[in-house]
């Protein structure tokens, strides 16, 4: 990027994407997914970034952390903990905006962006022509030019009044209905609202001070009383209630490439759809159907015939079926949902230490493997209401049951009644592979007290 212009980036990792269930769930975030491309969309922000030349540093919560670092080190093995910011509590993101820009000088410029998004085009030049506002003192928001009315976004109207290659906002508008968004359009002058921001940092503090005090106040605690407590007491508010629609110092500049925030199952069909307005992960033999999207597991062959505009998602433990045009109303589903174990994980399931993979599960008992990386170890826990039995499928191993401590290798076998403390570690150079079998009269994975834990959770 030329000029002597140095932007660090803030992005923003949070929220499940429950529009895009049964794919997002809550321990696998919509930042994760790969739609159509060969990397997740949080690899994709990462790059994004990269020409900007200051920081680049990437905010979640605590308990995605270790995903967040993995994901983006499969790409860029330079990723390090001075790249990853931990919130301790999810507070919407003025509150993950400022933990962001902490430690920064007033006279450093940040932009800040969601994890999430499909942008193609100059977004480059189009950030730099943000950072040359922002660094007027203005709070600069990156508007999407329309081509559709879309009612899923929210809107920002621009002023006439020009200030460098952007405008003064004149208005922010709520999601609008079809007729509403049609006449945006028709108009001129509207933009849609992608949560893409460029500012100083201390712009943002004196408009934070001005407009959410109990935010601003809140983070001058932080250094005494820490972030855990201090987030209790934050309110969970986004940059543009707390911010953006009440500062008089934001400006516009727009964006003309392409952008999709893929809020649906209807815009990932958008993106995906071939000519016939059809799209199927795997194989498939169609008769007489038109606007559908198919997402099925790898191997798996999709028949339709007499169908339209049907959006089915298949995965090994739920199917969705929604007519297209109804996407919001997954969100509705999820909640519905409630603690359902299928809201919140797949059958496949991420950890700091590695992970585990469910085989089958019935009343009373549950099949998995676990997955250790090398160096790695579970915590040292126990669980009140189950039995286990872990067998060694691959690699090597050092298991604590009770008192004893055994080395093992593949094949060996060790019982874990209900009550007693027990760890896996991985002593080997490859990935440590276990059978668990699991049994008891409540199987959940809520039932485990932690007593050590290397990754600091309760």
């Amino acid at each position: 990027m030329g000029g002597e212009l140095k932007i660090n980036t803030v992005i923003l990792a949070g929220g499940m994407g429950k529009r895009l269930w049964p794919l997002s769930r809550r321990t696998w975030p919509k930042y994760m997914l790969r739609p159509g491309m060969d990397k997740s969309l949080l690899q994709a922000a990462w790059d994004r970034v990269a020409p900007f030349g200051g920081s680049r540093r990437v905010v979640t919560s605590a308990e995605s952390g270790f995903l967040v670092s993995r994901e983006i080190r499969k790409k860029d093995p330079g990723f390090g903990e001075e790249n990853l910011i931990l919130e301790p509590l999810s507070r919407n993101t003025a509150p993950a905006v400022m933990l962001g820009i902490a430690d920064m000088e007033d006279d450093d410029i940040v932009a800040v962006l969601p994890a999430d998004q499909v942008v193609e085009g100059d977004f480059s030049e189009t950030i730099l022509k943000a950072a040359v506002v922002a660094s007027q003192g203005y709070i600069v928001t990156i508007g999407i030019t329309p081509d559709r009315p879309a009612t899923g976004y929210g809107y920002i109207k621009s002023s006439q009044e020009k200030i460098g290659e952007g405008f003064l906002v004149e208005e922010f508008k709520e999601k609008p209905d079809e007729d509403t968004a049609r006449g945006y359009l028709e108009s001129g002058g509207y933009f849609w609202n992608a949560g893409l921001f460029v500012f100083r940092a201390g712009t943002m503090r004196r408009e934070m001070e001005r407009h959410a005090p109990e935010i601003s106040r809140g983070f001058e605690r932080i250094s005494r009383e820490g972030a855990r407590s201090v987030y209790r007491e934050l309110p969970g508010i986004s940059i543009d209630y707390a911010v953006m629609e009440k500062t008089d110092r934001v400006a516009v500049v727009p964006f003309a490439g392409r952008w999709d925030d893929l809020g649906s199952w209807e815009s990932i069909h958008r993106i995906l759809a071939a000519e016939d307005g059809n799209f199927s992960s795997g194989e498939t033999c169609l008769e007489d159907v038109s606007g559908c999207f198919f997402q099925v597991p790898s191997g798996k062959l999709v028949g339709a015939a007499g169908v339209r505009d049907l959006i089915a998602v298949d995965t090994p433990d739920a199917l969705l079926l929604l007519k297209k045009g109804e996407g919001q109303k997954v969100k509705d589903l999820v909640e519905r949902l409630g603690d359902d174990p299928r809201a919140a994980r797949h059958l496949t399931d991420y950890r700091p230490w590695g992970g585990y993979r469910v085989l089958e599960e019935g009343d009373g008992y549950k099949v998995k493997v676990l997955f250790v990386s090398p160096r790695e170890r579970l915590s040292l826990q126990r669980h009140k209401f189950r039995d286990e039995v872990w067998t060694v499928i691959k690699g090597k191993g050092l298991i604590t049951s009770g008192e004893e401590k055994k080395e093992t290798v593949s094949g060996e076998t060790v019982r874990i009644p209900a009550g007693a403390l027990h760890r896996a570690e991985n002593t080997g150079s490859g990935e440590l592979e276990i059978l668990e079998l699991a049994s008891g009269e409540k199987i959940s994975e809520d039932d485990i007290e932690r007593v050590e834990d290397d990754y600091g959770r309760r």
